[in-house]
């Protein structure tokens, strides 16, 4: 759980897998940041999750209570249907989500930053 004025910090979360090559998430190392004062994920992240500053002023979350940010993070798509066969997912996926809010339209994105976790050719790539 965050305040509302941590939530204002621009939260995010990322992902760096071990230094041995693995790309379990087992024994990776998960980091939280905000944004204020240039910090942002770490260099060797393999995949983050960045929410912009002032969300909370944004969304109107001006209560004192604290606001339950949930972040996840697949290793692989295997748990989501395939609409087609002919699309690949080649990277970890990964989202946040604030309890009770519905998040759209906002001024400024939502960064997600990840490195592929299979090689393709350009002629792969579509």
């Amino acid at each position: 759980d965050v305040s509302p004025q941590d939530l204002d910090m621009g939260q995010g979360f990322a992902f760096t897998p071990k230094l041995n090559g693995s790309d379990s998430l087992t024994g990776g190392e998960i980091s939280y940041f905000t944004t204020t004062g240039g910090h942002g994920p770490p260099r060797d992240a393999r995949i983050s999750i960045t929410l912009p500053a002032n969300l909370a002023s944004e969304l109107q979350i001006n209560n004192t209570t604290d606001v339950r940010l949930s972040h996840t993070l697949y290793n692989t798509s295997a748990l989501f249907v395939q609409l087609s066969h002919a699309a690949e997912v080649v990277s970890r996926i990964i989202g946040s989500r604030i309890e009770g809010q519905q998040v759209k339209n906002l001024a400024q994105p939502v960064i997600i930053n990840f490195v592929a976790t299979k090689h393709l050719s350009p002629e792969e790539v579509k």
